[in-house]
């Protein structure tokens, strides 16, 4: 029969590298912050519904993300005719960083 007392415990934290083990706002924080985001949402189904926007808009709109009652998560994005989502994604992040900076 094995000793229990010589098993390690299951941790009930998410291992890796944690946004509090580095200075608030460093890139390592903000890295770690994504590390940890992105392995909690890993294996999710996730959909995005693309609207096509009319001609004479050019500025996209990306919805935030929404958990479904199954654990999915969904957004709605809105993108001019012709433009990529990877085109869309890197605008609004742009927008995002600049808005970051003017306050």
């Amino acid at each position: 029969m094995a000793n229990k007392g010589s098993q390690k415990g299951l941790s009930a934290t998410i291992p890796g590298p944690k946004p509090g083990d580095y200075p608030l706002g460093s890139v390592q924080s903000r890295a770690a912050a994504r590390s940890m985001l992105e392995r909690r949402f890993a294996g999710r189904i996730t959909r995005t519904i693309i609207v096509d926007l009319e001609a004479d808009c050019t500025e996209p709109s990306i919805g935030e993300w929404r958990e479904g009652a199954d654990g999915s998560l969904g957004r709605v994005c809105a993108l001019p005719k012709g433009m990529s989502m990877e085109e869309a994604e890197r605008i609004v992040a742009e927008r995002a960083a600049a808005k970051r900076i003017a306050c």
